[in-house]
């Protein structure tokens, strides 16, 4: 399950939620769920990005993946209040890596997928057999405004991070097997 925390400066903790195959404090999937990327805005919401493996169980929601793994984006108000989930489903692979904040209050999420990865009408799809690597943009109540890939075609490539600047450049990181 991914375990989301809220600390005090001086260490002590505020409140804990857990996320994931648990439904009303009874284990539902027999599955695992990943918490990878966290990041807040300026007014306190608090956006996780991870995967799930076939199923997980989200505030009395259920996700299916469209394949083996699927990514997950959660938004979170200050008090760990959930306000929204999201699921990026992938027709073979998906894993979310990274997430980012900009100025105007949008959320950039980064990650890595075999096959299609799509959302509402949205959608890239890897070289066949590849793993790749998407930045996609939403708004802060969670539509989504584009998806692309984050490398061009070169082989198998994977994404670690995404930051983005004063003037919404975002920037992401990460390895890859062949050239550029």
């Amino acid at each position: 399950d991914i375990f989301l925390t809220k600390i005090k400066p001086n260490g002590e903790t505020i409140w804990s939620k857990r996320i994931g195959s648990y439904l009303n404090g009874v284990q539902r999937g027999i599955y695992n769920e990943n918490g990878e990327g966290i990041t807040v805005d300026s007014l306190g919401n608090i956006y996780v990005i991870g995967r799930f493996h076939y199923n997980t169980f989200i505030d009395n929601q259920i996700f299916y993946a469209a394949g083996t793994n699927d990514i997950i984006f959660l938004k979170f108000n200050t008090h760990g209040d959930l306000q929204w989930a999201k699921q990026l489903g992938a027709s073979y692979n998906g894993w979310g890596k990274g997430i980012a904040v900009d100025y105007e209050g949008n959320i950039l999420l980064t990650g890595d997928f075999v096959g299609t990865i799509s959302i509402d009408s949205h959608s890239v799809t890897s070289k066949p057999g590849h793993w790749s690597s998407f930045v996609a943009k939403f708004d802060s109540i969670g539509n989504v405004k584009w998806i692309h890939k984050a490398i061009p075609d070169i082989g198998h490539n994977y994404v670690s991070n995404i930051v983005v600047d004063y003037q919404g450049n975002c920037y992401v990181t990460g390895d890859f097997g062949g050239g550029i």
